[in-house]
């Protein structure tokens, strides 16, 4: 079998074991959620959950400090995908810390996010987070015990031009910035285009240490 053929069919493996997954999730937890902020691997994982029998609750945080086109994304998103229920978070109070404060992302994204899992008290989360997008990610296992949740990752194994191929394929609504270099799109004022040769994250807080917002990964993460 040639190369070629063998990419092709690792892929349809790959794709067969990740819906195997998310059916696994479904099963075990019937009241899984999901959060997404619309980047690549976001918009993959709708697609795939949809296909595996997800119809429950996909969670989006308005920040107030979107790109618009990861508002229209979300729109695309709502309108293709009319199977789940869509679910923006928007912010209240006018106190809201600069964006790129050093608790910013907590007041702007953990905090709304918790106090609504404390209300919904789902048992599991799915996550579209892959290994290769980080050194921090890089230890990612598939399934994953917090405590208050279990984060179910059906995406750890996908790389970046797994990602890139399934959309392409299945004409997902792909944010426009990825493919103008944002590779990792988070708020406006702290996210910029990867420059060639940089990690698929460096384009995040630029000029700060932090790596995560926090919604998955620290001492206050969800």
């Amino acid at each position: 079998m040639s190369t070629p053929a063998l990419d092709v069919l690792e892929k349809r493996v790959l794709e067969a074991k990740t819906l195997e997954t998310i059916r696994w999730a479904l099963e075990s937890y019937p009241d899984l959620m999901m959060t997404s902020g619309f980047n690549l691997n976001g918009t993959v994982l709708v697609d795939l959950a949809v296909r595996a029998g997800f119809r429950g609750e996909l969670v989006f945080i308005d920040t107030l400090s979107h790109f618009p086109e990861t508002l229209s994304t979300r729109d695309e998103i709502a309108a293709r995908y009319t199977e789940v229920t869509l679910t923006t978070l928007t912010l209240e109070g006018s106190d809201l810390p600069g964006c790129g404060a050093a608790n910013c992302c907590e007041v702007r994204k953990v905090l709304p996010l918790r106090k609504f899992l404390e209300a919904k008290q789902p048992s599991a989360l799915l996550s579209a987070r892959s290994r290769f997008q980080s050194e921090t990610r890089a230890i990612l296992n598939t399934v994953e015990d917090s405590g208050d949740y279990v984060k179910v990752n059906p995406l750890v194994e996908w790389s970046q031009e797994d990602l890139e191929a399934y959309a392409k394929k299945r004409d997902l609504p792909v944010n426009p910035l990825y493919w103008q270099g944002f590779l990792s799109i988070g708020c406006a004022p702290t996210t910029r285009a990867v420059r060639e040769g940089e990690d698929i994250r460096a384009g995040r807080w630029e000029g700060q240490s932090k790596t995560e917002c926090g919604l998955w990964w620290g001492d206050k993460a969800i």
